[in-house]
Formats: C-alpha cells, sequence, structure tokens
C-alpha cells in the first residue's frame, strides 16, 4: 500500500480544533462577566430607582422608617453629585499672567 503522509497529522487537526473551542469559549465567557459587571456598577451608581418625591410618600405612608429614608435620600443626593461635573470658575483675562512692570 501507498502511504499518503500528510503535512497535519489527524490528531494535529483534533488538537488545533480543541485549543480554538476552548478560546473562543473563554472569549465569550469574558464577554459574559464583563457585561455583568457592567450591569452590577450600572445599578450602584448609575440611575436611582426612586424619585425624591417617591421616598418621601414611602416615608409618609409608614413603608420605610425616618433613619431608612434618610439613608436612601443621602445615597440619591450623593449619587446624583457624583455623577455632575464641577464648574470650573472662570478665569480673569490677567489672572495667573505676572506683570512686567513689578
Amino acid at each position: 500500500m501507498l502511504s499518503q503522509s500528510s503535512p497535519f497529522p489527524n490528531g494535529a487537526i483534533v488538537g488545533t480544533l480543541l485549543l480554538a473551542g476552548f478560546v473562543v469559549a473563554f472569549g465569550m465567557g469574558v464577554l459574559l462577566y464583563r457585561r455583568w459587571m457592567r450591569r452590577e456598577d450600572g445599578d450602584a451608581s448609575g440611575q436611582t430607582p426612586w424619585t425624591l418625591q417617591q421616598l418621601r410618600e414611602l416615608r409618609d405612608a409608614g413603608e420605610i422608617t425616618i433613619p431608612e429614608f434618610e439613608r436612601l435620600k443621602a445615597a440619591m443626593l450623593g449619587s446624583a453629585s457624583s455623577r455632575v461635573k464641577p464648574a470650573q470658575p472662570p478665569v480673569a483675562p490677567n489672572e495667573g499672567r505676572s506683570k512686567s512692570g513689578d
């Protein structure tokens, strides 16, 4: 019989396909993990689930206690202030320049 020698033995092809499958599966896992982490971060510091008026109504209806209301209000205001970029004060035209006559 004539034996045909292949440049890639069957074992190498199978190994390469397995390695490619592991790389793809790992990449999918990383993408899913990153999506999950972004969702978790978004829930914690992103948009607040209530308005201040809704918190007041919950407090007035007795569904939350006054300390709970204060804690939620502080968290809501803190997350809102962290999302707002502080304004830079305007710079006067001559501010920061040294006078050459002095």
